[in-house]
């Protein structure tokens, strides 16, 4: 399980690097990082733990095999072009003979969304499977917080100094990836601050400080204080409402464990955050005349060509992936497209996967974030890491609405990652 939690542990760490340099082969070693993981998770994996964590990820499993399921269907044959996306039927007609469609425009970016999806989740299960012990739980929250305080660092010298370190410079998708990963940084340092917090009093009360907890305090501060500062003054307005709403779920979800407030009332407490951050960013003009998955969105090139998309798309979507493929069919002879990147994560959702994919996902969220405060207002001393994984989602969700980040491959590790060690100490091993 140690080289599980190495491995997990520098996909983490390289996190920054990826950003920097953005090669071909960058994936090819992800993909290869997690599958030595789940290995040595397979090979090093005790009764124990394998039944505390077949308890803690089957329901997980019955709910991210959904949208998988939904992507391979779409990438499935059909021959009764009626069916499938009528892209297929015009182009049958254009050349002549007939031909086999799907509901996507094409499979074969389909089906490479769906091996990027499945990576995805089995980030998230290598982080529940070596997170079910509570000191690699702090280990990984440490990486994590340092990989995300490296991320900020790049980024301040870059606006700063004007030295290019992200790869495309130009290139928003990159920068809302690495703002997102700065913005769930944020929450990940804060509750790390707490923990190495509480540790100290705990070792206060029975004797002499030790200096390890007061070192983890003060570097974990600094992280806090770095990842923040670098959302206020290099980010957006809407990043910043979703850190202070990730903030707000943490505290709230804190004091509601202190003060004994119920499951019920840090669940509560975590959608109103939702609902206020929604409320706040809400009032600007554009709302009125754009898409609600666009309308949170800064100033981006392909607004109006994906506001065409939304209106004229189907219910069943046009193929995880495609986005860039529909670009050039929507762009007009004035439109002038420099990337094929979606403006937001939600819109990309609703235009490659359907309008109801959108909203299951939109339910599905607010659902862990329920979960998770429920595991955090039950646990004792481990209950931060399920409300650090509560507060990352509502911070992801607003975060979808505003920009394409949580899309990205960095991002998407690090979000992973959090939610995956959320799950694994959101319930006692002793509770079974």
């Amino acid at each position: 399980m140690y080289t599980a939690f190495v491995a997990l542990a520098i996909l983490i760490g390289v996190t920054p690097a990826m950003l920097i340099i953005d090669g071909a082969m960058l994936p090819g070693l992800t993909y290869a990082a997690i599958a030595l993981a789940l290995v040595f998770i397979a090979w090093a994996l005790h009764d124990g733990e394998a039944a505390h964590l077949r308890t803690l990820f089957w329901p997980i499993a019955i709910v991210v095999s959904v949208p998988a399921a939904w992507i391979y269907i779409q990438a499935l044959p059909i021959t009764n072009l009626d069916r499938a996306h009528p892209i297929w039927k015009s182009a049958a007609i254009a050349l002549g003979n007939p031909l086999i469609g799907s509901l996507s425009i094409d499979r074969g970016a389909t089906f490479t969304a769906l091996c990027n999806y499945l990576l995805v989740v089995a980030i998230m299960f290598v982080a529940t499977a070596v997170s079910v012990d509570r000191h690699r739980a702090k280990w990984a929250l440490l990486v994590l917080t340092g990989a995300t305080a490296t991320i900020a660092v790049m980024v301040s010298i870059q606006d700063v100094a004007g030295i290019k370190l992200l790869s495309g410079l130009n290139n928003k998708a990159t920068r809302d990836t690495a703002t997102n990963s700065i913005a769930l940084g944020a929450i990940l340092a804060a509750t790390a601050t707490v923990l190495f917090f509480n540790q100290h009093q705990r070792h206060q009360s029975v004797h002499a400080a030790r200096s390890a907890p007061k070192l983890g305090v003060f570097a974990s501060l600094a992280a806090f204080a770095i990842c923040t500062l670098t959302v206020i003054l290099f980010g957006t307005i809407h990043g910043l409402v979703a850190v202070a709403s990730g903030l707000v779920t943490l505290i709230s979800i804190v004091l509601v464990r202190r003060f004994s407030l119920g499951p019920w009332g840090g669940a509560g407490v975590a959608i109103t955050a939702i609902v206020v951050a929604v409320s706040v960013v809400a009032i600007q003009a554009q709302i009125q005349a754009l898409d609600p998955t666009l309308a949170f969105a800064p100033a981006h090139p392909l607004l109006s060509i994906t506001q065409r998309m939304l209106n004229e798309g189907t219910w069943s979507g046009s193929g995880a992936g495609t986005f860039g493929i529909l670009v050039p069919i929507y762009s007009g002879i004035d439109d002038v497209v420099t990337n094929t990147a979606a403006p937001t994560t939600a819109s990309a959702i609703a235009v490659e996967l359907g309008r109801p994919a959108l909203w299951a996902a939109a339910i599905i969220a607010i659902l862990t974030i329920f979960v998770l405060s429920r595991g955090a207002v039950l646990r004792g001393r481990d209950s931060l890491y399920p409300a650090a994984g509560a507060s990352c989602m509502v911070t992801a969700i607003i975060l979808a609405f505003a920009n394409n980040g949580m899309l990205g491959a960095e991002t998407s590790i690090i979000f992973a990652t959090a939610v995956g060690l959320a799950f694994a100490q959101s319930r006692s091993r002793t509770a079974r």
